[in-house]
């Protein structure tokens, strides 16, 4: 999520990164909303479907780590929206790192006696609440960054780099670190 709003706040500035975040946001908070009322336990009590869902998280970051690394475009493609608000909500269901986060926190942070639905509710809020200026100091970075890189080779070394860390953060999600 960092990355891919360092980049779109890159390209298209932090307002052009609005409707990413947006995605994100709703997309996590929904994802929190289901672990909250039980899905965690499937994860924690079925470790086959755990497999499954790394598997295809680290396929979906890895594909998204070569198309930055290996993107196309040059310094003066800025205002090119390429992700928007659906991409950011439903990256979230395949991001491992995101059901990972999901559920500790959740098992972590809701407390167990009173309403659950007022409990996963407020808790939800306070997530979005807490990760909304995260997200804008990301893309904020992006665009600051923009201002620096001003030839294309600068840009490219800059899309290696995350496509770089991006793969770093699949092979540490390997080892669990």
């Amino acid at each position: 999520n960092n990355l891919l709003l360092f980049r779109q706040g890159k390209r298209c500035g932090l307002k052009g990164t609005g409707m990413l975040m947006a995605g994100i946001s709703f997309g996590f908070s929904s994802m929190l909303i289901l672990t909250g009322l039980g899905l965690g336990k499937l994860f924690v009590e079925n470790k086959t479907v755990y497999l499954v869902l790394k598997i295809i998280g680290s396929i979906w970051l890895l594909y998204l780590a070569i198309s930055i690394a290996f993107s196309k475009e040059s310094v003066s493609d800025k205002n090119t929206n390429i992700y928007g608000f659906y991409k950011g909500f439903f990256m979230q269901y395949v991001n491992p790192k995101a059901w990972v986060m999901a559920i500790s926190c959740t098992a972590a942070y809701i407390p167990t006696n009173g309403n659950i639905y007022i409990n996963v509710l407020v808790y939800t809020v306070l997530f979005a609440i807490i990760g909304l200026p995260c997200m804008i100091l990301w893309a904020k970075l992006g665009d600051i960054i923009s201002l620096i890189i001003n030839t294309d080779r600068v840009h490219d070394i800059v899309n290696y780099i995350l496509g770089f860390l991006l793969v770093i953060s699949v092979v540490l999600m390997w080892f669990n670190v």
